[in-house]
């Protein structure tokens, strides 16, 4: 009868650093990255020029210029290059009103190498006026070089000339040369995009049976423009993540 075999038990301790690295080069990527923690690793640290951060946050950000506002006033924005040490403070926006909601974003003018800061303002309704009617949402535009600021007129459909609301609490896409928002009309949401080189404003619907009640965010998948809505399966008690891509830019 023969001797049941041994298994034979391999020790890192046993075996010598280099043979481990040896080892290790000679893997798949994939492979590799699969063991990977979670632990972030610090690439850099920079001082900033001024005690601004406790009156101030990072609202977006385009290669490499980040772009903060006032906690206090919204309508106090500043511009900082990390890279080259330097920072601006804008001249204020037009829209001021610190009771209003506002979604800023900044993106890069291919065509004119210059940077633009797409400012959304959403009104409150007055407390002596609770019932009083919806106002448009309104945008305003700045220009890097010029370092103006000047109104756009938000016209996407002459059926729906009010756009009540843009949800600034939602992701904001930069992609194919315009920035994309989820908006919204008394005729529900839909994604408003602004083309960043004629500043001009363009209305997508969302898919016609995407599921209502659950605000979906945008995002960028596989190269495509894309809309991601987590749901509830209450039947079977689980979650579900759809996925809507666009294949062609523009159309539903």
């Amino acid at each position: 009868m023969s001797q049941p075999t041994e298994k034979l038990v391999l020790s890192t301790e046993c075996v010598p650093d280099e043979i481990i690295f040896d080892v290790l080069t000679r893997l798949p990527v994939k492979s590799l990255i699969r063991f990977r923690d979670g632990i972030l690793t610090e690439i850099s640290r920079f001082k900033t020029p001024f005690c601004f951060l406790d009156a101030y946050f990072v609202d977006c950000f385009c290669k490499g210029i980040f772009c903060l506002s006032s906690y206090n006033d919204n309508s106090i924005i500043c511009l900082w290059n990390p890279n080259i040490r330097k920072f601006r403070m804008l001249v204020p926006a037009i829209l001021a009103d610190p009771l209003d909601f506002v979604t800023l974003r900044l993106a890069y003018n291919s065509q004119s190498n210059d940077f633009k800061i797409l400012r959304l303002v959403c009104f409150q309704k007055s407390p002596e006026e609770p019932d009083g009617p919806d106002r448009s949402a309104e945008a305003e535009v700045y220009t890097l070089s010029t370092d103006s600021w000047r109104k756009v007129v938000i016209s996407v459909d002459s059926s729906e000339t009010n756009i009540g609301y843009v949800y600034h609490t939602s992701s904001c896409i930069f992609f194919n040369g315009a920035l994309h928002f989820i908006a919204c009309t008394n005729n529900g949401p839909f994604i408003l995009s602004f083309e960043v080189n004629d500043e001009r404003f363009h209305k997508i619907m969302l898919p016609q049976d995407f599921l209502d009640g659950y605000q979906g965010c945008l995002a960028v998948f596989k190269g495509l423009l894309a809309f991601i809505v987590l749901s509830r399966d209450i039947a079977n008690n689980d979650h579900i993540c759809d996925i809507w891509v666009m294949k062609e830019c523009g159309l539903v």
